[in-house]
């Protein structure tokens, strides 16, 4: 099964970055990829994940509430 990336909806991007904005990042490439979505939100834009950002975010979501 061939998965492409993924392209989140506005309101899902508004949803991460609530969700997200008490966790402390652990790297430089978590704090661009939020970085990006907010950029992206502004622009009323949705971004595109590979399967690499894609797990880079869900990593970050794992730690929201620890």
């Amino acid at each position: 099964m061939k998965v492409g990336p993924y392209t989140p909806k506005l309101v899902e991007v508004e949803v991460i970055l609530r969700a997200v904005q008490d966790v402390e990042l652990e790297t430089y490439d978590e704090a661009l990829l939020l970085d990006h979505f907010e950029e992206c939100l502004e622009l009323r834009r949705s971004p595109t994940l590979s399967r690499a950002k894609m797990a880079m975010l869900l990593g970050v979501l794992r730690r929201v509430g620890e």
